[in-house]
């Protein structure tokens, strides 16, 4: 998923099916930089219904299974970039001083 500027990001896994070998990871990206990062697997199991948020760019979800399982269920939503709030109070609040 991809954002302008510095969104804010938030996930909630609800279920997943993670046996041995298998992983779900988030990452967090801005300008193709990694600044945040959460890999599960069996023995790091995510806390199911915990919202997490973190502020980037872009959201990369990968679920590697190397046998037939469920799956997973995540929730997630993003925010609008606190970049472009800040520009259109600034927009308005010139706006308002021109007129």
């Amino acid at each position: 998923m991809y954002a302008p500027g510095n969104a804010k990001f938030q996930y909630s896994v609800k279920s997943v099916d993670l046996k041995r070998w298998d992983t779900l990871e988030i990452v967090g990206k801005n300008d193709q930089q990694v600044t945040f990062r959460q890999k599960y697997n069996s023995t790091n199991y995510p806390r199911l219904n915990q919202n997490i948020q973190f502020y980037a760019s872009e959201m990369d979800v990968i679920f590697d299974s190397g046998t037939l399982n469920t799956g997973f269920l995540m929730q997630y939503s993003v925010e609008k970039s606190a970049v472009c709030q800040n520009f259109w109070a600034i927009f308005v609040a010139v706006l308002v001083f021109i007129v």
